[in-house]
C-alpha cells in the first residue's frame, strides 16, 4: 500500500490543531466570563462537555498520530523536498506508520560506528533523541528493538563503550577540532553513552513487557557479544526504574547463569574497571552483569516470582556471592522481597506464589543453607509479614519445642490477612532465627510485627472479658492472652539468641551487638479502626536499637537474661496499659491496681513509653504487693512464661 506524506501539509495541519485548540478554549472561557453574577448555569461549558475536554485532545493529535507521520516522513526525505512516497505500507495504519518509524530509527543508530568528527555525533544524538520521544510508545520500540536485533543492541551498547576506552579513534587526543576541544568532545560522547543506555534500556523495557520481542530475545542479548552490554543495560534500566517482560529477563537471566557456569567460568572480576569509563555508571558495579540483572529483575513481580519459583535456581542466585556487592546478596535480597514480601497480601496468584516462595525459603535457610547479609533482612520480613502464621506454629505455652509442621489453608486468616498461608516447620523456623540473629534489621522487622500482633491480640481479649463481665476466673482471655503473648515473643528471641550467642562464641566482635540484636520496640501501640492484619502488615518496619555491651560469652548471656525479664515485663505492661485505656475498660476487676499507675496533669494514664525505669519498677512491686486482679495475674503469667528461657540461658 502507497502512502503520501508531505512535510509542509503536516506541519500546518499541526499548526492548525494548535490554533483550533487554543480557539476552543479562549471562546469557552469568554462564553462563562459573559455570564453575569448569579446567571444561568452553562452545562455545555462545564464538567466533562466536549468545550472542556476538546482542546486537549486535540493536543494530543498533534502528537500522535500527527507528530508520528511528520517524523516518518522527515525520516524518508532523502531529497530534502517534503514530499515522500512511502510505498511499503501494510495497511496505511499509525500502528504500521509508527512500526516502520521504528525500523528507521534502528537503520540510523548504526551510524554510531561512523562517528568521526562533532557533525556526525550531533546527527547521531538527533537520533537518539527522536527514539527517546517515543521511548515509552510499544509500537515504536518494538520494531525499533526486533529491527536491531539481540547482537546489534549488544554490539551497540558495546560500540559506544569502546568510545571512551584506551583505543578510541574519536575522540582523537590529536585531533583538531574547528568548534571544540578533544576534552568537550569527551565530555560529549560520555554523555552520549548515558542517553544510548538510558534510552535503549526503557525502550526495550517498553517492548518486552508488550510481549513485542521473541522469547529467546533475552537469551541471544546476552551471547551476541560482551556481557558487560548487558551489565550496562540493567544497571540503567534498574537505576532508571524500568522493568523488563518476565520472558525477556528470565530468558538473559539463563544464559548470564549458564555463561558464568561454564566455559567461561566466573570470570566477571577481569572486566575492566575504573580505567575505562561509562556514562555515569559505576564501573565496578557492572564488573558482574548477574548483579546487574537481579537489580533489574527486582523491578518485575513475574519475573522474581518465576525465577524464585524454580528451586535449584533460587538456591544457588539467594546464596551466590559477588566480591562486586559491597553487601553480598543485597541484589538477591531485592527479588526475594519482591516475590514474597511485597506480594503478600495480593489474594490471587501472585499471593499464592508469595507464600510458596517463602515456605520454601524458610525451610532452605532454616536447614543447612547460609543466608548471606545481603538476604537476612528480607527474611526477617517474610517472618513479620506471615507473623500469624509463625505464631500458630510456636508451640503451646511453656511447653518444649516439638518437630512439626504448620499451614493453614487459604483464606482462614480474617480481614487483612495474607490470603495464602505459609508452611513452617518449628525447627526450621528456629534455625532461621539463629541465622538472622545477627541482622538488627531483621530483628527489628520480627520484633515490631510480633509487639504489633500482641496488641492486636490483648486488645481481642480484653474486649471479650469486658462482654464476659470482667471478672478475673481460671482461663480468663487477658491472663491466656499475656502468657501466650510472652511465651511467643520468647520463642522468637530464643531462636534470635541462640545464633547471637554462637555468634559471640566465634567471634568476639559479635558480642557487642548482643542485646542490639534482642531489644524489643516497647511503645504500646493503639490500634486504628480497620482490618487487623492490614495494620500489623503495614506496621512491620525498620527500627533503631540501643546497645548492650558485653565482654565474651557470659556477658551476653548476662545481658540476655535481662533482655528477658524486659520481655517479660513489656508484654504485661502492653495487657495493662490497654486494659486502663480501653473503652469498657472501668467494667475489669483491677483490684487496687487502677490507682497505681501514674497519671499526667489531666489524670490520664501515662503511655508506656514515657514511663521510667524507676516507676515501672515501683509499679510492679506495688502489683506483687497487692490485690490487682487482672493486673496481678498477668503479670505472674507472663513472669512464669518467660522463666523458662532465663533457666535455658541463665549463668551457672
Amino acid at each position: 500500500m502507497t502512502v503520501r506524506m508531505n512535510t509542509d501539509a503536516l506541519d500546518s495541519a499541526i499548526s492548525a490543531v494548535e490554533e483550533l485548540a487554543n480557539d476552543i478554549a479562549n471562546a469557552r472561557t469568554a462564553c462563562i466570563n459573559a455570564v453575569p453574577y448569579r446567571g444561568p448555569s452553562l452545562p455545555s461549558l462545564t464538567g466533562g462537555s466536549v468545550t472542556v475536554t476538546a482542546p486537549e485532545w486535540l493536543r494530543e493529535q498533534k502528537t500522535d498520530p500527527l507528530g508520528v507521520v511528520l517524523d516518518l516522513a522527515r525520516l524518508l526525505d532523502t531529497e530534502g523536498d517534503g514530499t515522500v512516497v512511502w510505498t511499503g505500507s501494510t495497511d496505511g495504519s499509525i500502528q504500521d506508520i509508527k512500526e516502520e518509524l521504528g525500523r528507521q530509527i534502528a537503520a540510523r543508530a548504526e551510524d554510531l560506528e561512523d562517528i568521526d568528527s562533532p557533525e556526525d555525533l550531533d546527527a547521531f544524538l538527533e537520533t537518539l533523541g527522536l527514539l527517546d520521544t517515543y521511548a515509552e510508545d510499544p509500537d515504536v520500540t518494538g520494531a525499533f528493538v526486533t529491527a536491531i536485533g539481540p547482537e546489534g543492541l549488544n554490539q551497540l551498547i558495546q560500540r559506544a563503550g569502546s568510545m571512551t576506552g584506551p583505543y578510541a579513534e574519536y575522540p582523537n587526543p590529536n585531533g583538531i577540532y574547528e568548534d571544540s576541544s578533544y576534552g568537550e568532545e569527551f565530555e560529549r560522547i560520555v554523555a552520549m553513552q548515558d542517553t544510548l543506555a538510558e534510552t535503549l534500556s526503557q525502550s526495550v523495557a517498553t517492548a518486552s513487557l508488550a510481549g513485542k520481542l521473541p522469547d529467546d530475545f533475552g537469551s541471544d542479548f546476552v551471547r551476541g557479544g560482551d556481557p558487560r552490554s548487558a551489565a550496562i543495560l540493567f544497571d540503567y534500566a534498574a537505576r532508571g526504574g524500568h522493568e523488563f517482560g518476565s520472558e525477556f529477563l528470565v530468558s538473559a537471566g539463563d544464559a548470564l547463569l549458564e555463561w558464568e557456569n561454564g566455559e567461561g567460568g566466573m570470570y566477571w572480576s577481569n572486566f575492566p574497571g575504573g580505567d575505562q569509563q561509562y556514562g555515569t555508571a559505576d564501573l565496578n558495579a557492572l564488573r558482574d552483569p548477574t548483579v546487574a540483572w537481579m537489580e533489574a529483575l527486582s523491578l518485575s513481580t513475574e519475573g522474581s516470582q518465576e525465577v524464585l519459583l524454580d528451586t535449584d535456581r533460587a538456591a544457588y542466585l539467594l546464596e551466590r556471592f559477588s566480591p562486586m556487592e559491597d553487601v553480598n546478596g543485597e541484589a538477591a535480597g531485592k527479588v526475594l522481597q519482591t516475590a514474597t514480601v511485597d506480594q503478600a497480601l495480593d489474594p490471587g496468584d501472585r499471593g499464592r506464589d508469595a507464600a510458596t516462595i517463602s515456605s520454601w525459603a524458610i525451610e532452605h535457610f532454616g536447614g543447612d543453607a547460609e543466608p548471606p547479609d545481603g538476604i537476612k533482612e528480607e527474611l526477617g520480613g517474610i517472618l513479620g509479614v506471615y507473623i500469624y502464621d509463625v505464631y500458630e506454629a510456636i508451640p503451646g505455652r511453656g511447653l518444649d519445642i516439638e518437630p512439626g509442621t504448620y499451614v493453614r489453608p487459604p483464606g482462614d486468616r480474617g480481614d487483612g490477612w495474607p490470603v495464602h498461608g505459609i508452611t513452617i516447620n518449628n525447627e526450621d523456623l528456629r534455625g532461621l532465627l539463629g541465622d538472622i540473629g545477627d541482622n538488627d534489621s531483621a530483628v527489628s522487622i520480627i520484633g515490631s510485627a510480633a509487639n504489633n500482633y500482641n496488641q492486636v491480640r490483648i486488645d481481642d481479649a480484653v474486649q471479650s472479658a469486658i462482654a464476659d463481665g470482667g471478672q478475673v476466673g481460671g482461663d480468663d482471655p487477658i491472663t491466656m492472652t499475656t502468657g501466650t503473648n510472652a511465651a511467643n515473643l520468647g520463642f522468637l528471641y530464643d531462636g534470635l539468641l541462640e545464633g547471637g550467642i554462637s555468634s559471640a562464641e566465634d567471634d568476639a566482635a559479635q558480642r557487642r551487638r548482643m542485646a542490639e540484636l534482642l531489644l524489643l520496640p516497647t511503645n504500646a501501640i493503639d490500634v486504628p479502626g480497620g482490618p487487623v492484619g492490614t495494620y500489623v502488615v503495614g506496621e512491620i518496619k525498620k527500627h533503631l536499637t540501643n546497645e548492650f555491651v558485653g565482654d565474651g560469652v557470659n556477658e551476653a548471656i548476662t545481658g540476655a537474661n535481662d533482655v528477658f525479664t524486659q520481655l517479660s515485663r513489656q508484654t504485661w505492661l502492653q495487657t495493662f496499659e490497654t486494659m486502663l485505656t480501653a473503652e469498657g475498660g472501668d467494667q475489669l476487676d483491677l483490684g487496687d491496681a487502677r490507682d497505681q499507675w501514674p497519671t499526667n496533669a489531666a489524670g490520664n494514664p501515662i503511655p508506656t513509653e514515657d514511663l521510667s525505669d524507676q516507676e515501672v519498677l515501683n509499679l510492679i512491686l506495688a502489683i506483687q504487693d497487692g490485690d490487682g486482679g487482672y493486673a496481678s495475674t498477668a503479670l505472674s503469667e507472663a513472669a512464669a512464661q518467660m522463666e523458662r528461657h532465663l533457666d535455658r540461658y541463665g549463668v551457672s
